[in-house]
């Protein structure tokens, strides 16, 4: 399950959700997170250089993109009806929506600086197919940045994270999405929520592919129950 992450039927489940939720999801998650996202969006963000190219895997509604200072950004998704939400609220000529998967990345060989999956990562198909992708697409001492839930070391963290998902993050949703909204959705989206983490290893586990990959100086560092983590790796000084 680890390299081939979601099977394909729960993938297309998981977009669908997304697609149904996207309205409400900058609402939720603000909450969910306790009002923590800002912050981790912040920090990833902090790290572009003005005129870098990068490339951002699943934009959702475009809160993390609007932080990017760099000239171009590229925002690659599977479902046209999400980006098509997030380009109506970036209209700026810089931006250049890409319908695509991670695993298949519609960009040149080593033509970006930086790629970034916030809260995306635990959603690709093939987890580790998109990480050989995305090693292709970044220039040399080119930069990929993750924020996403993984699995935390330690039994207590680990059932802290799993009771705050499957019951405090539910408990938010039903206080945040009106009833009449909620009953015409196909999908629950914290039942898919719960589809991805189930789906996703623990970070030294990813660490240990990216390297493989050829990815150096892997660094995580812990934000949220230990689970929360942006996990950095630079590619080789030479391809």
């Amino acid at each position: 399950m680890l390299a081939e992450g979601l099977g394909r039927d729960s993938w297309r489940s998981v977009i669908e959700s997304l697609e149904e939720f996207m309205p409400y999801y900058e609402r939720v998650n603000y909450a969910s997170t306790m009002l923590q996202l800002p912050l981790w969006r912040s920090l990833a963000a902090s790290a572009v250089r003005d005129g870098e190219e990068v490339l951002e895997i699943g934009p959702g509604p475009g809160g993390f993109a609007s932080l990017l200072r760099s000239c171009r950004v590229y925002l690659l998704e599977p479902s046209v009806s999400i980006l098509k939400f997030s380009a109506s609220r970036l209209r700026e000529e810089r931006y250049r929506p890409l319908v695509g998967l991670a695993e298949d990345i519609p960009l040149k060989e080593a033509s970006l600086d930086r790629v970034f999956c916030i809260f995306s990562f635990r959603d690709f198909l093939n987890k580790e197919r998109a990480l050989r992708e995305i090693h292709r697409v970044l220039r040399t001492g080119g930069r990929l940045h993750i924020v996403d839930l993984f699995r935390p070391s330690g039994k207590l963290r680990r059932r802290l994270m799993e009771f705050w998902l499957r019951r405090g993050a539910a408990a938010l949703l039903r206080l945040l999405v009106p009833g009449r909204q909620r009953r015409v959705w196909k999908h629950d989206p914290y039942h898919e929520l719960l589809v991805t983490y189930d789906a996703i290893g623990s970070v030294t586990q990813y660490e240990g592919i990216m390297r493989d990959i050829g990815f150096t100086r892997v660094e995580t560092k812990g934000l949220f129950l230990g689970s929360v983590l942006p996990v950095l790796g630079a590619t080789p000084s030479t391809r």
